[in-house]
């Protein structure tokens, strides 16, 4: 400050320095935001398109019966990757049952990592009278829906906790924007 003029100068103390990173900054951030927003919405799209899927009987499944599960089908399948071998087993159940007088037996379209029904059990399933072979176990694909749910379950969670962030975020770059702003305003009356 000049003593004699009553000049001083603010160009120090309120211009911040400008950077070019700035910009690529906030390009990033924008990209990062779009990235993390479109996860829970691709876990909560594919979940219900998933669980529709499976949930929805065939609309020729019409009648329903009762069978009995006769044995279980193992299928086997191996994925290796670079240090590791791993097997995956799934078991569909096999049916026997009765329609119009004839017995007839079809495995469930389903596999899921553990046994669901033990041999002997008996389970209501629907079939398609024009084809009594083909069938649709509800047991089966209410158990097959809990990772489709799961997925759902998951990608609300992450979207509560990014509303959550985005609200303390903004509620700190206030502070910060009011704080910078308290400074750029300053008293000429002399």
């Amino acid at each position: 400050m000049d003593i004699y003029s009553n000049n001083y100068d603010y160009s120090d103390d309120i211009q911040s320095k400008k950077t070019s990173s700035g910009c690529l900054k906030l390009v990033i951030y924008v990209i990062l935001f779009l990235m993390l927003a479109s996860m829970p919405l691709m876990c909560i799209g594919g979940g219900a398109i998933f669980y529709v899927m499976m949930s929805d009987a065939p609309s020729e499944c019409i009648i329903s019966v009762e069978a009995e599960v006769e044995d279980n089908e193992v299928h086997t399948s191996y994925s290796q990757s670079r240090k590791h071998r791993r097997r995956s087993t799934t078991y569909s159940p096999i049916y026997v049952y009765e329609y119009n007088g004839k017995t007839y037996r079809a495995g469930s379209s389903f596999g899921i990592s553990s046994v669901a029904f033990e041999k002997g059990d008996k389970v209501e399933i629907l079939i398609n009278p024009d084809d009594p072979t083909q069938i649709f176990d509800p047991e089966m694909a209410e158990k097959m829906c809990k990772v489709p749910k799961m997925f759902m379950v998951i990608g609300g969670a992450i979207i509560v906790v990014e509303l959550i962030g985005l609200i303390v975020l903004s509620r700190k770059m206030k502070k910060i924007v009011k704080r910078n702003s308290d400074g750029i305003y300053y008293n000429n009356n002399y």
